[in-house]
């Protein structure tokens, strides 16, 4: 949502309004991957008090919960982020970076499961290398295609946040 939002902005050429949209959604997601990751450890750390999960596998359950989760956490505070692209009309470089990401995912896979123990939580640790790359090119495309944008505590406003999520 706060891309759409963001990209109004610079085609409107209001540049500080845009850094005031990415700014406040890129902070108000960080306290929001706080509280998550908070919730996060305190289920991972019960996760067989609530499922059923057979003895042997509850380390690896546990650690598959915990990358999942901080994979879903790192998209969450760096989304914004990945407005680059869409901004100056460039999905065509996104769809690029999710092919080779997958690539990497899956050669990864491979080398893991192929060459040591299998452990369910292989599939955590390629998701997360996959979302490093991911949050990596994002930020280069990022500074590349919208030099004109940037976080920065100064523009944070919480009439920003309530405008996109109303």
């Amino acid at each position: 949502m706060a891309g759409r939002f963001i990209t109004v902005k610079v085609h409107e050429g209001l540049s500080e309004d845009a850094n005031k949209y990415m700014s406040s959604i890129f902070y108000i997601n960080l306290l929001l991957s706080a509280i998550i990751l908070l919730a996060l450890a305190v289920v991972t750390a019960f996760l067989p008090d609530l499922i059923n999960i057979p003895e042997a596998l509850v380390g690896d359950v546990q650690a598959l919960f915990a990358m999942l989760g901080v994979s879903s956490v790192l998209g969450l505070m760096t989304g914004v982020i990945s407005v680059g692209a869409f901004i100056r009309n460039r999905l065509d470089i996104t769809n690029i970076r999710n092919v080779v990401g997958s690539f990497i995912r899956v050669i990864l896979m491979l080398l893991l499961f192929g060459l040591f123990v299998p452990h369910l939580w292989y599939i955590g640790l390629t998701v997360i290398v996959m979302d490093v790359y991911i949050i990596g090119s994002n930020y280069y495309f990022y500074r590349l295609l919208t030099p004109e944008l940037h976080v920065k505590w100064k523009y944070f406003d919480f009439k920003y946040v309530k405008e996109v999520t109303a």
